[in-house]
């Protein structure tokens, strides 16, 4: 009788962790890849459109959960707001996007991203993004986004 209760009592458990990792992740947006890749090119759309505009504490939201453990929001806004580099307006801060299907959950999105300094210095490289599902939506690495433009390619 011990045992029976044991492993009825181990079966919840099990099922009841899946269900916590899996509520955690969320439902992956969809079953169909090219439904995917539209729903991620549409939030990497809104990155970028906070990105540009400079609304990095909203931008911050949309960082993975591995990088909020690596910068908290207030640091993230300040190394947001001191680099020398911004992104251009309208279509020239992102122009030939690639979305590129790894897993329900996983895509990189590959873009030609234009970037400007303080004195209206532009430069322009090919960046690749991963874009993990989390909690509902697409969510990149910040602290990749920290770290951009990189040299010269």
């Amino acid at each position: 009788m011990k045992k029976l209760l044991f492993l009825t009592f181990l079966f919840f458990m099990v099922f009841s962790l899946a269900d916590i990792s899996a509520a955690k992740r969320g439902k992956p947006p969809a079953d169909n890849i090219d439904e995917t890749k539209r729903l991620s090119e549409r939030d990497f759309d809104s990155i970028i459109n906070l990105w540009k505009d400079e609304k990095y504490d909203e931008l911050y939201g949309y960082g993975t959960l591995s990088s909020h453990v690596r910068t908290s929001k207030e640091g993230f806004v300040k190394e947001m707001t001191q680099k020398k580099f911004k992104l251009l307006c309208c279509g020239d801060a992102a122009r030939e996007i690639e979305v590129i299907y790894k897993s329900p959950t996983v895509v990189y999105v590959k873009a030609r991203m234009g970037y400007k300094n303080h004195i209206n210095k532009e430069a322009f490289r090919h960046e690749t993004f991963k874009l993990v599902f989390e909690e509902g939506k697409w969510r990149t690495d910040i602290m990749q986004i920290l770290k951009l433009p990189r040299g010269r390619r």
